[in-house]
């Protein structure tokens, strides 16, 4: 493909991985690293067009071809199940139909159980031939070591000056977007574009404007809670300590006021806190999510009027 059509971060690893395919030196199993939501699906992409030699297009994830599969964890589930990597490793093992190779990309990698590593391992170690499966993953550390041991590593995390802004006007559509929000968004996002561009396309705001209202005393810790209670809380939680590291490295957003000075103890403390706290609701499906964001509401409001002061 031309890898022009690619984001301009995308467009090194592809150019290793076309060199190892014309040179016919692609590894059966590959473990693609980039952050989420920085259109790592569109490489996946290329890759599978290319090495099932296709018309290129920029999602496959529903793409029906008897050669290829798009695997992801079920919906509501943390974790890929085992029966769904035997499913995989069964249409894997099978003679691909075209007559060429046979691809599984298996999306959010770090995902696997132990159990499904497990009986994915099995098949890395003794791969049937003309397969090729593509991990997509933002944590390859948080992989088993032995699955990291049996796949090469290309890594498409983008640097730190790259910039999502012409993918976000793609995804947008001519869809017209508030800048301040925007930047908002950008920042509470860490930049990556896909999440922002869905954000301004659902109508979903920023989370600052919410702990501005809280701290200035216009919103109570209770009807802030309701409010963020809608949110994803592991995605509210990230957007949040972000402005805590940001605040401690003394590199909060021209927006944010009133500011603390950097490496406030009172600060760390509270960015430790909602470690704490996002680490709870990751883990237990059962903890009553308005409290504990009512909690950390009250306590940041606090911890930053008294850093402020």
């Amino acid at each position: 493909m031309n890898a022009a059509a690619l984001p301009a971060w995308l467009r090194a690893p592809y150019a290793q991985f076309a060199d190892g395919l014309s040179a016919d030196r692609v590894p059966h199993a590959l473990i693609v690293q980039c952050p989420d939501g920085w259109a790592v699906e569109r490489l996946a992409a290329a890759m599978t067009c290319d090495l099932l030699e296709i018309e290129t297009r920029l999602d496959v994830r529903e793409f029906a071809h008897p050669d290829f599969v798009w695997l992801a964890p079920e919906e509501g589930s943390l974790q890929y199940k085992v029966a769904q990597l035997r499913a995989a490793i069964d249409f894997m093992q099978r003679t691909a139909q075209a007559g060429g190779r046979k691809v599984l990309v298996l999306s959010a990698a770090e995902r696997l159980s132990v159990e499904s590593a497990n009986t994915l391992l099995k098949t890395l170690e003794e791969p049937p031939p003309g397969s090729h499966w593509l991990l997509l993953s933002e944590s390859p550390g948080q992989l088993l070591a032995t699955i990291r041991s049996r796949c090469q590593r290309l890594d498409a995390t983008p640097g730190l000056d790259a910039d999502g802004g012409e993918l976000i006007d793609e995804l947008l559509d001519g869809e017209r977007a508030d800048a301040s929000q925007r930047e908002m968004l950008a920042f509470e996002y860490a930049g990556a574009p896909e999440p922002v561009a869905a954000a301004i396309l659902a109508g979903d705001g920023p989370l600052w404007p919410h702990l501005e209202r809280l701290l200035a005393g216009r919103a109570s810790a209770t009807e802030t809670a309701e409010t963020l209670q809608a949110w994803g809380s592991a995605e509210l939680l990230n957007a949040w300590q972000r402005y805590q590291h940001a605040a401690l490295a003394g590199k909060l957003p021209s927006y944010v006021t009133p500011r603390p000075p950097a490496a406030h103890p009172g600060i760390d403390r509270s960015a430790q806190e909602l470690l704490r706290h996002r680490r709870l609701l990751a883990r237990h499906a059962g903890v009553n999510v308005r409290l504990v964001l009512e909690r950390l509401a009250r306590q940041w409001a606090k911890t930053w009027a008294q850093a402020c002061a």
